[in-house]
């Protein structure tokens, strides 16, 4: 039994480091994983039956009956210049240690079909995994980090309809931040103490209290 113990340990950790799209037969499944440094890590499993034609920008596998096509983009900028994407584009507010970033419905252009044929074969549901605070979804469902709709419900909202928002620390000036409050707490504490060290030097050794033991002193004589 011991000699199977580091076997299964190392399967336990190579399963919690790996993003493993699943859909039920007949259904299609288009994950997206959004990282902490903005890059997607996209999935899009459907049936090895449905037709679907795609361009060079996919990585494709076959699984158990399933087609698994894969890509990874750098960031929301570069997805919405992407052809075969998702419905939508991403408003991001920058402020000093964290960004909101709302999405709203972006319709492909008239004459690309993509969506349409991923549409058309099997009832497809749509998951975005984020790395921040889900603020406010509308029409999705939301499982702890992960929101997720019916892709026929996102095609049927306006343009420019709001999906979903969210908040997302930085964690670069958020480290930043720490280190000037730590820093301007250190500072504060240094001054409180040489003030009251400056304090106590000038109470005892101070021209006054020199005169006093003067005094005393010729009290004693």
């Amino acid at each position: 039994m011991k000699k199977y113990f580091p076997m299964a340990i190392l399967a336990i950790i190579l399963t919690s480091f790996t993003w493993i799209p699943q859909a039920a037969a007949g259904e299609a499944l288009w994950q997206l994983f959004w990282a902490d440094d903005n890059a997607l890590l996209e999935h899009l499993t459907i049936d090895q039956e449905q037709s679907l034609t795609t361009g060079q920008q996919w990585e494709k596998t076959e699984n158990a009956g399933k087609v698994v096509l894969s890509r990874e983009t750098k960031d929301w900028q570069a997805y919405k210049e992407l052809l075969e994407r998702l419905p939508l584009q991403a408003e991001v507010n920058n402020y000093i240690v964290f960004r909101t970033t709302t999405f709203k419905i972006d319709k492909p252009a008239v004459g690309n079909h993509f969506l349409q044929e991923v549409n058309a074969n099997s009832e497809v549901k749509v998951a975005i995994e984020v790395p921040g605070y889900i603020k406010e979804n509308p029409v999705g469902e939301v499982k702890e980090l992960t929101v997720s709709w019916d892709l026929q419900k996102i095609m049927g909202m306006k343009q420019g309809q709001m999906l979903l928002q969210t908040y997302t620390l930085d964690g670069f000036y958020l480290g930043v931040a720490l280190f000037a409050l730590g820093f301007l707490s250190v500072g504060i504490f240094f001054i409180i103490k040489t003030r009251r060290v400056n304090r106590l030097i000038e109470e005892r050794y101070s021209l006054d209290r020199v005169d006093e033991e003067d005094d005393e002193i010729d009290d004693w004589k």
